[in-house]
This record gives structure tokens, C-alpha cells and sequence, in this order.
């Protein structure tokens, strides 16, 4: 956008359309020249003419418009956008010049109507604004307002513009001011979401798949085509409304209604394909095509609203530099979808890849409801104004749809006692020092006392693979020992030394301890168990970590250690158990698997599994390590890279990932943080408020100790499934009687809302471990240090973005509605887990690979609607060659990672089952439900 301010908003489009035709000249002669290259160099310079195009074309047409009609003018250039898009499906088809020896012409095409433009724009105005603003030239600017109006409305235009001089600086706004002054913040943020949804609308899924709704609704090759193309009509027939409809409904109604449709048709999409894929419906074929047709019609409505906004929301000073940043943000986001969709849908299938698109279109329609101000027929001052209001409003805990927490009029000394305790701490210490420090900024030194040990953890976690595979599984844990020592001797020393910057310098050792704890231990103690008490010894951590949740809970009470004085001891005590663990450590065996596989060690493994288990125990370990190590070339230096890349390691790494991030968005920080208020509301006093706090941490620990004996007899899917649905249940009434007792003051609800913690706590342990221990149990051993650390660095990751978004996402919607992304992805999980995890409960990491691939192939090809019932329900023939290779194509075939080979699958006519297997025992085991 430089371009606009140096050469002016006019010029820079002439120079624009000279690309375009040098872009087009390119595209036309790489046919006749025999060159690739030319013919993508050339699509390169036409992809900087449309980047160009969408922030200046609309920038330029709502300079020269009386504010009355800027909506209309803003929205032409999506319009022209829509003619385009179906014009070039046109001119597309083989009919047309989409053949072999005229398909150069219909590349070259739109150099055609640039031609013109670069020959009528000379003779148009210049933009008054970039005029008079970025020129400086008041008379020039007059001349060109009443080149487009007559001289009343010209006058008011240019008073309109010399008010909104006298408000901003001479000379354009510089990115850095974009980003940095506090004033343009929220404009920025709102013209990057508006830009972040449309993308994510999913128009581009829905072209790229809309032939394929029609071949599956019976109807045949070119008529198919042709269908799509009127489909592409009625996209364009809808845009064209939008010029009507955005000044007499508004930008901001338009842009909801647009939202909220897409995300609803989507939805509808992704059903009606689930039902012609899945159940074989005849209808749900042509249903597909109406909700098709639906989606296009009201994406097309509001699909101009988007580009207009950033010029709408900043004064002419910033706005070139503005629209620079939000349509990059757009063609940005634009590649990244068209990349990762079709990988994402040959994982998941057609019905499921659209759920992205729905979650974020809905998620972007309640944004816009919330902060978006109606900009029709309002200066660009007047909008800065309502944006602030807005914003400070927002900020206050207030929102357009009154959304507002439960008012509290309790101290911090009633629900954390210790948090007054350090406040009182560092004001005295910082006051102590000559620095007067107001309470926002005690806070702020707070919140990063609290923050900094989640940083700490993903440097931990990040350090998990070289540490467990330098030192080994115990040295390891002894080293991580010595952090813990280390950190809470640094915290204790905090309070004699009167340094608030060591208490931070041992909390981030801490982390770091906690990081490399969280992948360790399970792993180490894993790996040194027998696969029969393999889940008994994974959920061990996270009962330890159930303990020290509640026992933290018990010293930071002021009756313990969490007084004025006594406070360091609360903060120092983990290192005593620390240090008793580095005296043991050194008289424990090493990892037989460590031993064998990675230090290639038989005598030292011999040695490891004789001190863990008898003889008859041991040969079996023994021979299950030496089978494994057959079956693995451990010689390789396997990189954290190389799961990313490797396709066999896929999906196992999304597995592993995914639950963690189920499990970090269960909200349990969220719920242990209110807990003590849902008491305090229910009209306890405050000390018995922290003392029941404490009685629901201690059964979070006892149903935590449940899960010991549970994982061995239900296995660990159906454990995980517990917990995710009962925790969406129980978060989902709790929001339900929150809401109740903050709007209605119905005092029943905060007894319902305490039913619900209980529900919530008692779910939430049972499940806890399962995740930990994921990564160590469907990897092998030469992969698993790197997907322990991959996964154990997202869980930490997603720590600190929870616990800093999480507080100011509360005041900003209320208590009620803050648990309801938790509820969405705990939803999302439990069909994730109950589709894709598979039992490895008594299972090697080789039957586990088989059973994950199985699974993903099984669930890719039902997507990819190879079921022969279903092809001959809608008369599509089996015979066609050109689709069979396709699907032939993207179905890959992928070998076990553990074995040199995987047996072939059988087909039969309903889906294809495993070695040994019918469909109907299968389909009973895989789905829950007899065919």
C-alpha cells in the first residue's frame, strides 16, 4: 500500500492494471514458447495484481463517494470479484476455452478488461482525501469532490474532510503505529477477525466440491459442470444485492446475517453428506444441493463487507497501511486454507472437513455482534469514537449483549488469601526500594509470578528428548531433582532478600522442572513396568500431580504456611520431596528399554529387568524388548522433525496431540479458580469457602487414585470417553446455573452449580492420566522421547495461553459464558477419542500402529464414498476408470511403523474389515452397534 501513497490511490490502479496485462501477456505466450515457468511466473505477477486490486480498488471507490453511498461504492469491487469467479468458470469449460489449443487465451483474458482500465482512469479525479491529506493541495481536492457531485454536496464533503484534517497529523501513518498506539488496537483487531472469518467461511472447499455434489445426485459429466457454473450465477446474482442492502440494513447486520447463515449451511452441508455417505440416502444427495445453493446465496450478501470495514474504521492518515496489513492477513490465510484442506480432507473425510469453517464462522458471528460498531453513514471519526466506547466498555466486563459477570462484592482476602499476602509483599518490597508501583502494576508482576512457570514447562518439555536419551529415563529424573532443589531454595530466599526477580527466577526453574516431570516420569515408569501393569504405573504421575494440587491447596492456607511470614515455607516445600527422590533415584534401575534400544546394552538391561521382576516375568520382558528391537533400526538419529514428515507417524502424532489439547481444555484451571466463589455464592463464609475448595480438590485426588484400578479393567478409551462426556455435561450445566443465579437470582442455582463442580471433579480424575501416558504407549521406543516432547511442549503451550486468556475472556462475557469454548472441545474430543483413540490396554506398540491405521483408513474411506452399496444406490457406476484411479490416488497405503509389513486388508461389500475378522464382528467391536 505504499504504492497508494506515493503515486496516489488513482495512479497506483493504472500501474496496477499494467501488471495485470504484463501478467496476462505472460500467462497467453508460455504455451507458445513451451515454458512452465512462464506460465507460472506470470500467475505470480497476476497474484500481485489481485493482492494490489483488494486493497486499493475498495480503498479508492469509497474516497470519492458522499458518505451516503460508501457502502454501495465499497462493496463493487467483491461484486466484480463475483462476475469474475462464475465468468471464469465459464470461459473454463471445454466447450468454451478450456481446451487443449485455446486454453492460453482464457489465461490471458483478464488482461483484457485491465487494458481498458489502464486507459479510462487517466481520465477520472484523483481521491479528494489522498489529496488533501497525503498533498496537502485543499484546492485540487475541491476540484476533483466536484467532478463527482455538484457544489453543495461538495462543500459538505470538504468541510467533512478539513474536520477530520484538523483531528490527525499531516503524512501518512507508519505500520509501527499501527501496532503500537493504543488508539488503533481494537480497529486493527476487528479489520484482521473480519478478514480471519471470511476466509474461514470455506468458500473455497465449497467450489472446489461442488461438481462432485452434483455427480452425486445422479447428475451426469457436462451437466454437472454446467450445474456448478449456475451455482457460480447465483453467487454473483446475490452480490449484486449487496450494494442495495448495505446501505439500508447496515455493514455490521449483513456481516452477521452472512456469518451465521455460512456456519449454519455448512452445518447442514456437512450433515446431508454424512447421511449420502454413511446411510446410502438417495435425498440426502439432492439435500446437499439445496443447502449447496443456500450457502452461496447468503455468502454472496455479505461477502463485501469484510474489505470495506478497514476502510471504514481508520482515519484517511492510517488507512493505507491498514488495508496493507488486513489483506495480507486475507491472501495469507487464503493460502494456507487452499493448502492444508485437501490433506485435512483426505484425513477426516468430506462431511467433517467442513467443521472448521462452521466452528469459526459462528465464533465470528458473535464476535462481530459483540465489538463491530455499525459504520453506515458515520465519519471515520465518529467511528473511532464508538470503538473506544466500545472497547472500554468490553474491557469494564460490560457487552452489547449484557453478558457480564456475577457481581462480587467480596475482597481478594476472602477467596485468595495468599495472592493479598504477595501483593502485600511486593508493595512493600518495591516501596522499600524507592519505587512506587500502583496496583495494575503489582498485578501485572503477578500475573507474571503465575505465568512464568508455564514458560518455564515448555522449555522443559522441549528438553524432555535430549535429556531422557543423553542421561537416560533415571539420570534424567535425577538431574530434574536437582532443578526442583535448585527452584525452591531461590523461592524461599525470596522474602530474606527482598527480590521479587529470584522469586521469578526459581519459579521459571520450577517450570522447567514441571516440564521435564510431566514427559519423564511417565515414560521411565512406563518403560519398567510389565505390559499388563502398564496403565496401573502411567497414571501414577498424575495421581502424585492430584496430590500436590490439593496438598499446595492445604500449606497456602493462612492457617498453614500462608501467612505473612510463614509464606516462603509453601513456596520452598517441594523441594524436600525433591530431594529425598534424588537420594532414592540412584538406587533404582534404569529403563530396560533405555538399556537395550537406545545404549544397546544387553548385559545392563539383563541386570535392570532381574531387579524389577522374577525370572519368569523377566524373560518375557526381555523377549518383547528384543522383538522390538528386531523390528526397529534404533541406529537411527530419530529428529522431532521427522514425526512431522514422516506420513506412517501422522496420525499417532495427532492422536497424541489432540488429547492433550482435550484434556488442557477440559478448564480444569478455570474451575479450581471460581471454585472458591461458587461457595462464597452459595452463601458460605469465606474460610469455609476455602476449606470446601480444599474438600473438592481431595476427592479430585480420590477419583484421581480411582483411576489406578479402573484402567486396567475399562482400558483407557473408555476411560477417556468417561471423562470428556461427563465433563462437557457437568461444564455445560454448570455455565446453565451460573447464568441462572447472575440474571435470575435464583438461589437454588448455586447449589446446582456446586452439584455440577462435584460432577465435574469426580469426572475430571478418573480421566486425568490418560493423556500422559498416550505418547509413551503407541510409539515405539525410538520414536517416543520426540513424541513425548512434542506432545508434553503442546500441553505446556496451551498452560500459559489458557491461564493468560482465560481471566480477561471472563471479565469480558461473564462467568456462564466463559466455560463454553471449554464445552465446545470437550464435545469435539469425546467424537474425536471415540472415532480415531483405539485400546491399548495388554497391547505392543505394533498391534497399537495396526489398530491406528485401520481405523484412519477405515474412517477416510467411508469419507472418500467408496462403499459400493452406497455408489449403486445413486446409480453411480463402479466402472469409471478416471475416478477409480483417483480414489485409488488419494487412499494411501501405508505400512505399520513397527513392522516391515502389514497384512492387506479384505474388502467386502459394506466396508473392508482386518486379518481374520468379518464385517459384522468388526462394525459390533468399531462402531458399538451391529450392522
Amino acid at each position: 500500500m505504499r504504492l497508494s501513497e506515493c503515486l496516489g490511490r488513482r495512479n497506483a490502479l493504472i500501474v496496477n492494471g499494467w501488471i495485470n496485462v504484463f501478467g496476462a501477456l505472460l500467462e497467453y505466450f508460455s504455451k507458445a514458447m513451451a515454458s512452465p515457468e512462464l506460465l507460472i511466473f506470470g500467475r505470480l505477477v497476476l497474484g500481485a495484481v489481485m493482492g494490489l486490486s483488494t486493497g486499493l480498488v475498495p480503498m479508492y471507490l469509497m474516497e470519492i463517494t458522499p458518505t451516503k453511498y460508501r457502502g454501495a461504492a465499497g462493496t463493487l469491487h467483491m461484486v466484480a470479484v463475483a462476475f469474475s469467479d462464475w465468468f471464469s468458470l465459464f470461459i473454463g469449460l471445454p466447450e468454451i476455452l478450456g481446451n487443449t489449443q485455446s486454453w492460453p487465451l482464457a489465461f490471458a483474458f483478464p488482461g483484457i478488461p485491465a487494458l481498458l482500465l489502464c486507459c479510462i482512469l487517466p481520465f477520472c479525479p484523483e481521491s479528494p482525501k489522498f489529496t488533501l491529506f497525503t498533498r496537502g493541495d485543499a484546492s485540487k481536492a475541491v476540484l476533483d469532490l466536484k467532478r463527482f457531485v455538484d457544489d453543495n454536496e461538495a462543500e459538505y464533503m470538504f468541510e467533512a474532510l478539513e474536520r477530520e484534517a484538523i483531528m490527525i497529523n499531516e503524512g501518512p501513518g507508519t505500520y509501527k503505529q499501527i501496532f503500537t498506539e493504543r488508539s488503533l488496537r481494537v480497529p486493527l483487531l476487528i479489520s484482521i477477525m473480519v478478514m480471519i472469518t471470511q476466509q474461514f467461511t470455506g468458500c473455497s472447499a465449497v467450489f472446489a466440491y461442488s461438481t462432485d455434489m452434483f455427480l452425486n445426485a445422479g447428475i451426469r459429466g457436462q451437466m454437472a459442470r454446467f450445474s456448478t457454473l449456475a451455482v457460480g450465477i447465483a453467487y454473483f446474482l446475490f452480490a449484486l444485492t449487496a450494494p442495495f442492502l448495505i446501505e439500508r440494513a447496515g455493514r455490521r447486520i449483513l456481516l452477521i446475517f452472512q456469518l451465521s447463515m455460512c456456519s449454519l449451511s455448512l452445518t447442514l452441508l456437512s450433515f446431508f453428506m454424512w447421511l449420502q455417505n454413511f446411510g446410502g440416502h438417495v435425498w440426502a444427495g439432492y439435500a446437499t444441493i439445496g443447502a449447496l445453493i443456500f450457502y452461496m446465496c447468503v455468502y454472496g450478501i455479505g461477502c463485501a463487507v469484510p474489505w470495506l470495514i478497514t476502510g471504514e474504521l481508520f482515519p484517511t492518515k492510517y488507512r493505507a497501511s491498514a488495508i496493507t496489513v488486513a489483506v495480507s492477513v486475507a491472501w495469507s490465510l487464503s493460502f494456507v486454507v487452499s493448502t492444508c484442506y485437501l490433506p485435512f480432507q483426505q484425513l477426516v473425510g468430506n462431511s467433517l472437513s467442513y467443521i472448521p469453517f462452521i466452528i469459526v464462522s459462528g465464533c465470528g458471528a458473535v464476535f462481530v455482534y459483540w465489538v463491530l460498531p455499525e459504520t453506515r453513514g458515520k465519519q471515520a471519526m465518529d467511528i473511532v469514537r464508538e470503538i473506544r466506547q466500545r472497547a472500554r466498555s468490553l474491557t469494564s466486563g460490560q457487552s452489547p449483549m449484557r453478558i457480564q459477570p456475577i457481581k462480587d462484592t467480596r475482597s481478594c482476602d476472602e477467596t485468595t488469601p495468599l495472592l493479598s499476602t504477595l501483593i502485600k509483599w511486593l508493595n512493600q518490597t518495591y516501596s522499600s526500594r524507592g519505587e512506587l508501583k500502583t496496583e495494575a502494576e503489582l498485578n501485572m508482576v503477578w500475573s507474571m509470578i503465575v505465568s512464568c512457570v508455564a514458560i518455564g514447562a515448555i522449555f522443559g518439555a522441549l528438553s524432555t528428548k535430549p535429556l531422557s536419551e543423553r542421561l537416560g529415563r533415571r539420570n534424567g529424573l535425577i538431574f530434574n531433582g536437582i532443578f526442583n532443589v535448585i527452584g525452591a531454595l531461590l523461592e524461599y530466599l525470596a522474602k530474606p532478600l527482598s527480590s521479587p526477580e529470584i522469586l521469578v527466577i526459581g519459579r521459571i526453574i520450577l517450570g522447567v522442572n514441571m516440564g521435564l516431570t510431566s514427559g519423564l516420569v511417565p515414560m521411565y515408569l512406563m518403560e519398567i513396568t510389565p505390559t499388563k501393569y502398564r496403565g496401573s504405573a502411567g497414571t501414577c504421575h498424575m495421581v502424585a500431580v492430584a496430590f500436590s494440587d490439593w496438598f499446595s491447596m492445604l500449606l497456602a492456607l493462612p492457617e498453614v504456611f500462608g501467612g505473612d511470614e510463614t509464606w516462603p515455607i509453601a513456596f520452598g516445600f517441594p523441594g524436600i520431596p525433591a530431594f529425598l527422590l534424588c537420594c532414592i533415584l540412584p538406587f533404582c534401575p534404569e529403563s530396560p528399554k533405555f538399556s537395550l534400544l537406545i545404549k544397546q546394552d544387553r548385559v545392563a538391561t539383563l541386570n535392570d529387568i532381574g531387579r524389577l521382576v522374577d525370572v519368569h516375568e523377566g524373560q518375557q520382558m526381555y523377549e518383547d524388548l528384543t522383538r522390538e528391537k528386531t523390528n526397529s533400526d534404533t541406529n537411527e538419529n530419530i529428529s522431532v522433525s521427522y514425526l512431522f514428515t514422516s506420513k506412517e507417524l501422522r496420525m499417532p502424532l495427532i492422536i497424541c496431540v489432540w488429547v492433550m489439547v482435550a484434556q488442557q481444555f477440559t478448564g480444569a484451571a478455570a474451575i479450581f479458580a471460581y471454585s472458591t466463589n461458587m461457595f462464597l455464592n452459595a452463601g458460605l463464609e469465606p474460610q469455609i469457602a476455602r476449606f470446601s475448595t480444599l474438600g473438592i480438590s481431595i476427592i479430585y485426588f480420590l477419583f484421581a487414585c480411582s483411576s489406578v484400578h479402573l484402567i486396567e479393567r475399562k482400558g483407557r478409551r473408555a476411560l477417556s470417553l468417561f471423562q470428556l462426556s461427563t465433563v462437557t455435561a457437568s461444564l455445560t450445566a454448570m455455565s446453565i446455573f451460573t447464568w441462572a443465579q447472575a440474571y435470575y437470582n435464583i438461589n437454588l442455582a448455586s447449589y446446582g452449580a456446586i452439584a455440577a463442580l462435584l460432577a465435574y471433579m469426580c469426572g475430571y480424575g478418573i480421566g486425568s492420566p490418560i493423556p500422559w501416558m498416550i505418547a509413551s504407549e503407541i510409539f515405539p521406543t525410538k520414536y517416543r522421547s520426540s513424541a513425548v516432547t512434542i506432545a508434553i511442549s503442546v500441553a505446556w503451550s496451551l498452560v500459559f495461553i489458557i491461564s493468560l486468556a482465560y481471566l480477561p475472556f471472563k471479565q469480558w462475557v461473564g462467568v456462564s459464558a466463559s466455560y463454553l469454548p471449554f464445552i465446545i472441545v470437550s464435545a469435539i474430543s469425546t467424537c474425536f477419542v471415540y472415532f480415531l483413540l483405539p485400546e491399548t490396554r495388554n497391547k505392543h506398540t505394533n498391534e497399537i500402529a495396526q489398530d491406528i491405521q485401520f481405523r484412519s483408513d477405515t474412517i477416510r474411506r467411508y469419507s472418500l464414498n467408496i462403499l459400493p452399496s452406497v455408489g449403486s444406490s445413486m446409480g453411480i457406476s463402479p466402472s469409471n476408470e478416471a475416478s477409480e484411479d483417483m480414489r485409488q490416488h488419494l487412499i494411501p497405503r501405508t505400512k505399520s511403523f513397527n513392522s516391515p509389513s502389514t497384512p492387506p486388508y479384505k474388502y467386502s461389500s459394506f466396508a473392508f474389515t482386518p486379518p481374520g475378522e468379518t464385517s459384522e464382528n468388526f462394525l459390533t467391536k468399531f462402531w458399538g452397534q451391529k450392522r
